[in-house]
């Protein structure tokens, strides 16, 4: 009894296996019957790979960096004058000069509309000609404003800003069919950034100046007050040092005045620095790197792009020939649900050949 029960398990458990691997083994057998279709169709898929990647236009690559220079001179001057009242502005307006800003601000539209409404000079024919980026990059819109945002996106495409909290250093690297047109565009960017610091810079210091010059006229009448006050006193009391509440008096009239002559004379001298930044004109960013190109053109990735054509169309190809394995062994085994199969796939085959016939009888109905 014993030998019948223990011959019935091992036997049972060997044919549950069996159950297990079939299908498995199927699946191998029918991919190694139709071994040329799942090693020819990859071949033939990375070789027009291969060749599109060959036939594809050579691009060059231009790098170049900057850093914004942070101007502290107008900031001091009114942290200065703040800090005199209890206010700490230490902090302010360090988002406008951080790198996160000018890579936002080189992506804008704005900006790049900018750079596509540039005309760069190129090499036609033997020769030289300014042409605008549309042209230059492929873009032909029938409308000139759908033009320009079709080259916006394909100067995203071909452009790309990379930034480094650590150091502060903005990077742009342009990709561009010839190696002069990468660095034009490249500096362009680079000057655009700058004109556009520059005005905001000229822009503020000009709002600054205007409050400077009220808050002037402020503190000039108060500091005419203080003068006058202190003047009065000493004409009324021109022997207060033997009383101690004339002295008291003396110094707080002297305290008051002396505050609002360090007022004045800072206010004075922020007016006069306003003025000078309203009209200045030097960079405002400093070229870590100026646009260069390597001579050599850049990697196409033809072996990558071969190799995983190559893996993904045979990975396509086993699961079709599996597919259609499964479908065939139906057939035999489930002869019901292939019958169905085979109605559902007449029924949508008509469907799709006549498309219309099928919509107008729909709406009849």
């Amino acid at each position: 009894m014993t030998y019948n029960v223990t011959t019935t398990r091992s036997s049972g458990t060997h044919y549950g296996d069996d159950t297990l691997a079939l299908p498995v083994l199927r699946a191998v057998n029918l991919v190694l019957r139709r071994w040329r279709w799942v090693v020819i169709l990859p071949m033939v898929a990375a070789v027009v790979v291969a060749i599109l990647t060959l036939m594809s236009v050579r691009t060059y690559t231009a790098n170049a960096s900057f850093v914004p220079q942070i101007s502290q001179t107008t900031q001091s001057q009114f942290a200065g004058i703040a800090q005199r009242f209890g206010f700490d502005l230490s902090s302010s307006g360090s988002n406008a000069t951080s790198p996160t800003f000018f890579k936002a601000l080189l992506d804008s539209d704005e900006l790049l509309g900018d750079v596509a409404a540039t005309e760069f000079v190129v090499p036609v024919n033997g020769g030289v000609r300014r042409l605008h980026l549309a042209p230059l990059l492929g873009v032909d819109e029938p409308t000139a404003e759908r033009e320009r945002y079709k080259t916006i996106d394909r100067l995203r495409d071909i452009a790309s800003v990379d930034i480094s909290t650590a150091s502060g250093v903005v990077g742009i690297q342009v990709r561009a069919p010839s190696e002069s047109l990468s660095v034009q565009i490249a500096r362009r960017m680079i000057e655009l950034v700058n004109q556009f610091n520059l005005k905001k810079r000229q822009e503020q210091a000009a709002a600054e100046r205007a409050f400077m010059q009220d808050r002037l006229d402020v503190a000039l009448r108060d500091m005419r007050a203080a003068e006058d006050n202190l003047q009065a006193f000493l004409e009324r009391n021109r022997q207060y040092q033997g009383d101690p509440r004339l002295v008291f008096a003396y110094e707080r009239a002297r305290r008051d005045l002396d505050m609002k002559q360090g007022i004045y004379t800072t206010l004075a001298q922020n007016y006069e620095q306003a003025a000078l930044n309203a009209i200045r004109d030097t960079p405002v960013i400093t070229t870590v790197q100026s646009p260069e190109v390597r001579p050599v053109p850049d990697g196409r990735g033809l072996v990558i792009k071969s190799i995983l054509a190559f893996l993904v169309t045979a990975v396509c190809v086993i699961a079709v020939l599996i597919a259609f394995g499964a479908i065939g062994s139906t057939r035999d085994t489930h002869p019901d649900d292939f019958r169905d199969f085979e109605d559902l796939k007449a029924g949508i085959w008509t469907d799709l050949s006549r498309p219309f016939k099928r919509v107008s009888s729909t709406a009849g109905r």
